[in-house]
């Protein structure tokens, strides 16, 4: 019964529907390539046409390459999956209002310059990050915040209820996952209570994210309960490259006062009430100050642009705030597809903060799939005598994605950076601690999905109250972590490296 209940699931149906539509495609022109030798030479003069194109666009290499691979070898195949799923994301008229909500928003609610030029005379390159993340995600930096780390998804999901039974005016969430169990049935119950005192609810949750655990209609089920529901990208039979961007984020704000951020999904395996890949390890942090009012741009920008019930103010719900007994600066900041967003912020965010660092880097990461950009940096970083410490999962949630993973320990190991398994389980963590003064915490795993294809979502933080806290929890983790040595990496046989270097080369496109 389990079998053909997945078997007839919404996900499978419709994948089935997309593949069918793929296979009729390529069938089509091959069909008229057999009869027709015009139409084959016409195919192939577009790929080429095409094919300088991508050479000439704006972009990674290593999301090139695939491309141009793929069109090579098989001409109208590689034509038409680039049609189908390289287009950009949306409209410039959708860009244009999405930049527009972020402005407004910015102009009316932009940092006190004097809180830069401090940022300034204590660290030029905090500063200099800073200002980067602003040029690209228009989020400002924020001081007066009171920061708290979670080490675990269950400390952050009691301290969220808590947060929640005291909320007086709204509670917005987003969330990739939601699934149902005791994790997803407390919050339910909670929310439906607040709402019933009038609280305002808002829950956006995405689609592919939550279709293979949700009920078809379990948004209607929400709006039923008195909650405003969004679902992020519906998973239609249709071929599109929307299906390939997702909304990854994870934010929690109650009343414009305090935010969440990390990697907890809505699931019972992020509190450990399951454990199908061992021990779960995650992370997250609470703002209580002014740097939450970027959580609440980031919230209603995605649901203005993508609810049907027309744009919402910011100022309705932006709190000023002031917390001066804090320490340190925080900037959360949003990320996204090109050409939505203007650049690849969380990678780049990443490549800074390894580029400049000093003595450490301390990195977790549920998954390690990069280009040469990001693995050169950390062997550089490595080689001129930092000490570089990574930590992924010893039990993966996906195979595949492992084995592309421990394609790169090699190269990292050789050069000096030191690489680590949680052994209890999956770690699910994404944080990024430099030289004692910055870290990166929130959504974003070092992969191309985060990269290139997510919504995504992190707080960067320079001398932040929970730094200390941040480390130290690394540390244990690493008590708690087998280090991978070369003899520890078996050898490989012929065919098991060709496809793996077959899925290391098209990884950028999935």
């Amino acid at each position: 019964m389990r079998f053909l209940k997945r078997l007839f699931s919404r996900f499978v149906i419709t994948s089935i529907f997309i593949l069918l539509q793929c296979f009729f495609a390529i069938y089509f022109f091959n069909k008229l390539a057999e009869h027709y030798i015009y139409v084959f030479l016409g195919a192939n003069i577009l790929s080429y046409f095409l094919l300088i194109n991508i050479l000439n666009k704006n972009g990674s290499p290593s999301y090139k390459i695939p491309w141009i691979i793929f069109i090579l070898i098989l001409p109208i195949p590689g034509l038409l999956s680039y049609i189908m799923f390289a287009k950009p994301l949306i409209t410039k008229k959708h860009r244009k209002k999405f930049i527009k909500i972020i402005k407004d928003a910015n102009k009316k609610y932009s940092t006190d310059k004097e809180e830069i030029k401090e940022l300034k005379t204590l660290s030029i390159e905090a500063y200099n990050q800073s200002k980067y993340i602003y040029r690209t995600s228009l989020m400002q930096t924020s001081k007066n915040t009171i920061t708290k780390y979670f080490k675990s998804g269950e400390e952050m999901f009691d301290d969220m209820l808590d947060k929640i039974k005291h909320a007086k005016k709204y509670v917005f969430l987003e969330t990739f996952i939601m699934s149902p169990g005791i994790m997803l049935d407390t919050l339910i119950n909670l929310l439906e209570e607040k709402v019933k005192e009038g609280i305002e609810v808002r829950i956006l949750y995405d689609d592919i994210g939550s279709m293979k655990h949700l009920p078809r209609k379990f948004y209607k089920k929400l709006i039923d309960k008195g909650i405003k529901c969004t679902v992020f990208n519906r998973y239609n039979p249709v071929v599109t490259v929307v299906h390939n961007n997702r909304d990854h984020r994870k934010l929690l704000i109650i009343d414009g006062e305090y935010g969440f951020v990390g990697g907890i999904n809505i699931a019972d395996e992020y509190i450990n009430k399951i454990q199908p890949f061992g021990h779960w390890k995650d992370n997250g942090i609470l703002l209580d100050g002014e740097g939450v009012k970027n959580m609440v741009i980031l919230f209603l920008e995605m649901w203005n642009i993508f609810s049907k019930t027309g744009d919402e103010p910011f100022e309705k719900y932006i709190v000023e705030q002031n917390k001066e007994n804090s320490n340190g600066f925080v900037q959360v900041f949003g990320d996204g597809p090109l050409p939505l967003y203007v650049d690849h912020i969380g990678e780049n965010t990443y490549l800074n903060i390894i580029n400049q660092s000093d003595k450490y880097l301390y990195i977790t990461t549920p998954y390690l799939i990069v280009d040469y950009n990001m693995i050169h940096s950390l062997c550089l970083a490595s080689l001129r005598g930092v000490d570089v410490r990574i930590i992924v999962p010893h039990i993966p949630d996906k195979k595949i994605v492992s084995l592309i993973t421990k394609s790169s320990y090699n190269e990292l190991i050789s050069a000096g950076v030191k690489i680590y398994e949680y052994t209890p389980g999956f770690i699910h963590s994404k944080m990024i601690l430099c030289d004692d003064d910055v870290a990166v915490i929130g959504t974003i795993n070092l992969d191309y999905r985060s990269f290139v294809h997510h919504f995504e979502c992190a707080c960067w933080m320079y001398q932040p109250d929970c730094y200390k806290d941040m480390v130290e929890d690394f540390k244990n983790t690493i008590k708690e972590s087998k280090r991978i040595t070369l003899d520890d990496i078996p050898k490989q046989g012929i065919f098991k490296r060709l496809v793996v270097s077959f899925l290391k080369i098209f990884s950028p496109l999935f």
